[in-house]
C-alpha cells in the first residue's frame, strides 16, 4: 500500500484562510432566507437576493479552489476582500430585516428608503467585483483586472495583482516583476506598498528560481528599490531574505550575481544589522570569489631587482607559483586547495606559503642573500619534501574561493563578455566594501580569505571604479583595524604576504597617482596601520611628507592626519617616527598648511604637538618657530577640549627646550 502523501504548504495556509470564508457564508444564506419574508420593498429586496446569491456562489467557488490548489496563497487580498464583503452583507442584511416586518407601526419605524437600496446595491455590486477578482488569480491563463475594493488606491490595483501573480506561481512571474520594477522605480510610496502589502516574500521565493534567471533579476531590481531606507531592509531581514540572497550569490548565473551583488551593497550600506547578518552567512566568500575571476593569484609575474619592499613580496608571489607547477605529488582532497589563507586546516597551498615564509624569515634572507639564492633554497626544500598527495580526485581550481568548480561552472564563467564580467567584478567589489564598513566581522572574512591579495593585484592592474571599489574596501578594512588591535595583529602582520601586497600597492598610489580620488584612501589606509610599521621604516614617512606639499588640498590635509597617526603618543614608535618626520623635512610644509588651510589647523596643531613632545630640541622646530606658531593658536584650542592637556604639555615642552628662543617662558597654557 502506498505511503499518505503528506499536505503540500499551500494546504496548511488554505485551511487558514478558510475560517474567514464562515461568516460572510452564512450570511449570505440568512439574507437569502429573510428576503423571501419581506413584507415591504418586496422588489428592493428581490433584486439584493440575487446580487447575494451571486457572492454566496462566489464564495463557495473561491472556497473549493483554496481546499484544491496546490500553490501558495496570496493571503492579504484575500483576507482584505472577504472582511470587506461581510462588512457589506451585514449591510444588506439590516436592510432586508427591516423589510419583513408585518404592521403599520413597526413598518413606520424600520422605513426603507430608495436611497438606501440603491446604496446597499452599490456596495454588494463592489463586492461581486471583487470576488471575480479574487476567482481570477487562481487561474494562470486568466485575466486579472483591478478589484473594486483598490478603486480608491489605484497604485494598489496594480501592485496587487502582480504580487499575486507571483505568490501564486504564474506563467507571467516575470511579467509581473517588470511590472513592479516600473511602479517601484524611485517612488517610496509605492515601494511602502509593497512591503505593507507582504510583496517581499514572493520576490524572495523569485529570486530562488534558477531555472529563470530574467526572472531572478527582476525579482532583484525590485528588492533593490524597495530596499531604499533601513526599515524597509529590516522587512527583508525579518523574512529571512539573507540566506535566499547568499545562496542566489553562490548558484546564480553572472548576469544575476551581477543584482544580487547590488542588492548586497545597498542593503549593507544602509543596516548595520544586515552587515551581521550578511556576515553569520559569510556572504564574503562568493563576493570575493566572483572578484578573482579569470585571476590566477598563485602565480603572479616576478620581477627581479633589489631586494627591497616590493621585491620581497614579489619574490614571495613567485615562488609560491613554482611551487605550484613543481613535481610534488599533491593531494587533491577536500582541503587541498582553500579559499582561506589563515592557516587553519589548510591543504598544500598552504604548506607551500609556510615553506616560502621558512626562506624569507631566515636571517639570513634579512641579511641580504640574493634572490636567486633565496629561489635555490626554497627549490632544494620543496624537492626534498616528503609529501605524498593522491591527486585522483581531481586538480585544484586556480581560482581564489578553493572550491572544485566544475566544467560546467568554468565553461558558463569563460563564455560570458568581458563586459560582464567586468561589471560583476565591480559590484561585488563595492558590496565587499559596503559590508566591511565599521564592520569587524566581515572584515575579519574578508581577511581569512585571499580578499586583500585579490584586491591587491586589482589595484595594480585595474583602473575605473572596480579600482576605486577594491581601494575603498582596503581603506574601510583597515579603518576596522585601527580601532580593532587583535584584529590590526592577526590581519595585518608586516611579514605576511597579503599586507606586504597591500602596503606596496597604497605606498605606489600615493607616489605615483596624481588623482586626489585615489590618493586619499591610500593615505587614509596607511595611517590606519600607523602602529604596524617597525620604528626603521621611514620610506612610508617620506611619502606622506612629500604629499603634505601636495597642491590638492584634500591629500595634504590626508596626508597630516597620516602623520598624527604615526606621530601621536599611543603609537609605540612615535619618537622614531617624529624623528623621520623632521628628518625628511616635514616641519616647513606643516607650518605652511596651518597658516593658509583652516581645515589642517587642527589636525595639523596635533601633530605640531606630537612633534614637539618626541623631539622638543629639534633645531628644525626652533628655527620654524612653532613655539610661537602654538601659542597664536591658543584661541583654536579653547574651542577643542580635546587638545588641551596635549597643547599644555607640548607648549611647556618647547619651552624647556628651545634654547633659541628670545625668552624663557615659565608659565604654560591653562585653559
Amino acid at each position: 500500500m502506498a505511503a499518505a502523501v503528506p499536505p503540500p504548504p499551500a494546504a496548511e495556509e488554505g485551511g487558514a484562510i478558510l475560517n474567514e470564508f464562515t461568516p460572510p457564508i452564512l450570511l449570505a444564506d440568512k439574507i437569502l432566507k429573510l428576503a423571501q419574508e419581506a413584507v415591504s420593498s418586496r422588489q428592493e429586496c428581490v433584486d439584493i437576493a440575487q446580487q447575494v446569491d451571486q457572492i454566496y456562489r462566489k464564495l463557495q467557488a473561491t472556497v473549493r479552489l483554496i481546499s484544491t490548489t496546490t500553490q501558495p496563497l496570496y493571503e492579504r487580498p484575500i483576507r482584505r476582500i472577504v472582511a470587506d464583503v461581510t462588512k457589506n452583507l451585514e449591510r444588506a442584511l439590516n436592510f432586508v430585516s427591516k423589510c419583513r416586518h408585518s404592521g403599520f407601526l413597526r413598518q413606520v419605524f424600520s422605513m426603507t428608503t430608495i436611497a438606501d437600496f440603491r446604496k446597499v446595491s452599490g456596495l454588494l455590486e463592489s463586492s461581486i467585483g471583487d470576488m471575480k477578482w479574487l476567482i481570477s488569480i487562481f487561474d494562470p491563463d486568466g485575466s486579472v483586472g483591478l478589484p473594486p475594493i483598490a478603486s480608491n488606491d489605484p497604485t494598489l490595483a496594480y501592485i496587487w495583482p502582480n504580487i499575486a501573480t507571483i505568490q501564486m506561481g504564474s506563467i507571467k512571474n516575470l511579467e509581473a516583476a517588470n511590472q513592479l520594477t516600473l511602479l517601484t522605480r524611485g517612488n517610496d510610496r509605492n515601494q511602502k506598498i509593497v512591503v505593507e502589502e507582504g510583496g517581499v516574500p514572493p520576490l524572495l521565493k523569485l529570486l530562488k528560481d534558477y531555472a529563470s534567471p530574467d526572472a531572478q533579476i527582476s525579482a532583484a531590481n525590485v528588492l533593490i528599490n524597495v530596499a531604499s531606507v533601513p526599515d524597509r531592509v529590516k522587512s527583508i531581514l525579518d523574512v529571512l531574505g539573507v540566506p535566499i540572497i547568499v545562496q542566489a550569490l553562490n548558484h546564480s548565473s553572472m548576469r544575476v550575481q551581477i543584482v544580487v551583488a547590488n542588492l548586497v551593497s545597498q542593503m549593507a550600506e544602509l543596516s548595520s544589522l544586515a552587515q551581521e547578518e550578511f556576515a553569520r552567512e559569510n556572504v564574503t566568500k562568493p563576493l570575493v570569489t566572483c572578484l578573482s575571476i579569470d585571476m590566477v593569484l598563485d602565480d603572479p609575474k616576478v620581477h627581479l631587482g633589489k631586494s627591497s619592499f616590493h621585491s620581497v613580496v614579489e619574490i614571495k608571489k613567485q615562488l609560491v607559483g613554482r611551487a605550484s607547477n613543481s613535481s610534488l605529488n599533491l593531494n587533491s582532497s577536500s582541503d587541498s586547495c582553500s579559499l582561506y589563507s589563515d592557516g587553519s586546516s589548510r591543504g598544500g597551498h598552504q604548506r607551500k606559503e609556510k615553506e616560502v615564509d621558512m626562506v624569507l624569515d631566515d636571517p639570513k634572507v634579512r641579511l641580504g642573500k640574493s634572490v636567486v639564492e633565496i629561489k635555490k633554497e626554497f627549490d632544494g626544500r620543496a624537492s626534498n619534501s616528503s609529501l605524498n598527495l593522491n591527486s585522483s580526485s581531481g586538480s585544484c581550481s586556480s581560482y581564489s574561493d578553493g572550491s572544485s568548480r566544475g566544467g560546467h561552472q568554468r565553461k558558463e564563467k569563460e563564455v560570458e563578455s568581458s563586459e560582464v564580467k567586468l561589471q560583476l567584478k565591480v559590484n561585488c567589489a563595492e558590496a565587499l566594501w559596503r559590508l566591511s564598513k565599521g564592520s569587524v566581522s566581515n572584515s575579519r572574512k574578508i581577511t581569512e580569505t585571499k580578499g586583500l591579495l585579490c584586491m591587491a593585484k586589482i589595484i595594480e592592474s585595474e583602473e575605473g571604479d572596480l579600482q576605486y571599489n577594491c581601494l575603498m574596501t582596503v581603506m574601510e578594512v583597515t579603518a576596522v583595524a585601527e580601532s580593532k588591535p587583535d584584529f590590526r595583529h592577526v590581519a595585518f602582520k608586516i611579514t605576511s604576504l597579503a599586507p606586504k601586497a597591500i602596503l606596496y600597492q597604497l605606498s605606489r598610489l600615493i607616489q605615483e597617482e596624481r588623482d586626489p580620488r585615489l590618493q586619499v584612501p591610500a593615505i587614509k589606509s596607511i595611517g590606519s596601520l600607523a602602529r604596524i610599521f617597525p620604528a626603521k621604516e621611514s620610506r612610508i614617512i617620506n611619502l606622506l611628507v612629500m604629499q603634505m606639499k601636495s597642491i590638492n588640498m584634500d591629500v595634504a590635509l590626508e596626508a597630516v592626519i597620516a602623520l598624527g597617526k604615526f606621530a601621536c603618543l599611543e603609537n609605540y614608535n612615535c619618537v622614531a617616527h617624529s624623528k623621520s618626520i623632521i628628518e625628511f623635512d616635514g616641519v616647513p610644509p606643516l607650518m605652511k598648511l596651518l597658516g593658509q588651510n583652516e581645515a589642517a589647523q587642527v589636525p595639523g596643531l596635533k601633530l605640531l604637538c606630537y612633534l614637539a613632545l618626541s623631539a622638543g630640541n629639534s633645531k628644525a622646530l626652533e628655527e620654524a618657530h612653532a613655539l610661537n606658531e602654538m601659542k597664536r593658536m591658543a584661541r583654536l584650542v579653547f574651542a577643542h577640549t580635546d587638545l588641551h592637556e596635549l597643547y599644555s604639555k607640548a607648549i611647556h615642552h618647547l619651552t624647556l627646550y628651545q634654547a633659541g628662543a628670545h625668552h624663557i617662558h615659565r608659565h604654560h597654557f591653562s585653559p
